[in-house]
């Protein structure tokens, strides 16, 4: 922020119209320059022009102004004046600004409500903002609270006096305090506290790594030669199981053929009870097959026979297949119990493959185990 000029009328003890243009000579031309009087010649009026142009307050009161403040501490306007103003010309981000402060008396003479009001430069044209919020619009363009502003821009006598006279903890502390800077020290005790909680945890990870196990050469090639062995022994397991599983394809069809067999020899019981059954009445047919009343019966006699003659025919077959089945079953079972090392029948054979199965299933596991 850079200021301009401020204009101000009946501010305090300086009664009439005043203006300090810092934009020309020689203010302009001074690097550096101090306001300096007697006590009561006006120099902290300067500085409050400024603060009650651009926030409504000043240094030396805590409150913002307003006319019951004028009223009650009957020093912000001249005595026995009707009307006052505070106005300053700024820049900030390469635009200018002129914010203005401004009270009157009514005609009963009572103070109406002060008002307030910022207008681009050069244009001139008032910014469509309440008098309650141009504070705010001046603190977003300067980028400063009045609190910051006040402590980083304008210094007051008293503050600065007390600077001076202060030991050197005591100075710091009160520069601290006015340049608002005390939170940096915070910061600093923060960022040194997680430095150390960070460092803290890297050690304690440095000590986890130092920990682990780390194998050799020798070892490492030793555990490759373990998992190319685990490796060859899972393909031929599951080649074997491949073999085995065939295998129990057979022995489902055989207990299928089986159960296929037993229908038939209890269909095969079934017919030759009829046939025992009819057999007093056979030699009458034959000697009456020429009678009509017995024709029906003689075919149907005739069609179970050839009925019989087929199903003895598949149950000589099925038998054989039986046969087979059992010799390839007995095989099988003989071979299962040769690669599992556990005794294995008819019975039990799905049981033994589980187990089996779960003992390749942990083979694997332990492969996954040497991969990593």
């Amino acid at each position: 922020m850079k200021i301009d000029k401020i204009r101000f009328q009946n501010i305090h003890s300086l009664k009439g119209y005043h203006e300090i243009d810092f934009s020309n000579p020689p203010l302009c031309n001074s690097g550096l320059f101090a306001i300096t009087g007697p006590t009561g010649a006006g120099k902290s009026t300067i500085l409050d022009v400024i603060t009650l142009a651009l926030f409504n307050q000043i240094p030396r009161f805590d409150k913002k102004i307003t006319t019951t403040e004028i009223e009650k501490i009957g020093s912000v306007v001249t005595h026995f004046e009707d009307k006052a103003f505070a106005e300053i010309d700024y820049q900030s981000n390469d635009k200018k600004y002129r914010s203005t402060w401004e009270i009157e008396k009514n005609s009963k003479k009572n103070w109406k409500d002060y008002e307030m009001k910022i207008a681009e430069l050069p244009s001139g044209q008032i910014l469509d903002i309440k008098k309650g919020g141009v504070p705010a619009e001046n603190e977003r363009i300067i980028g400063l609270n009045y609190n910051q502003f006040i402590r980083s821009i304008l210094l007051s006598q008293g503050e600065f006096a007390k600077f001076l006279k202060s030991d050197e903890k005591e100075r710091a502390e009160l520069l601290e305090s006015i340049t608002g800077t005390e939170i940096y020290r915070e910061i600093g005790k923060a960022a040194f506290q997680k430095a150390k909680t960070k460092k803290e945890e890297i050690d304690l990870k440095k000590k986890s790594i130092a920990a682990i196990e780390v194998w050799s050469e020798a070892e490492i090639e030793a555990k490759n030669n373990l998992l190319k062995e685990f490796k060859l022994l899972i393909a031929s397991l599951k080649q074997n199981i491949s073999v085995d599983l065939e295998k129990i394809n057979n022995i489902k069809k055989y207990k299928e053929l089986k159960v296929k067999s037993e229908n038939l020899i209890e269909e095969k019981g079934k017919l030759e009870q009829r046939k025992a059954v009819f057999q007093p009445y056979q030699l009458k047919l034959e000697k009456h097959e020429q009678l009509d009343n017995y024709r029906g019966i003689i075919s149907v006699i005739t069609a179970d026979k050839a009925s019989l003659v087929a199903l003895e025919s598949r149950l000589q077959s099925n038998v054989k297949s039986i046969t087979e089945l059992q010799m390839e079953l007995s095989d099988a079972l003989r071979e299962m119990t040769t690669f599992t090392h556990e005794e294995v029948d008819s019975d039990n054979f799905m049981m033994v493959m589980k187990h089996f199965e779960m003992k390749i299933i942990d083979f694997d596991k332990q492969l996954s185990h040497l991969k990593i």
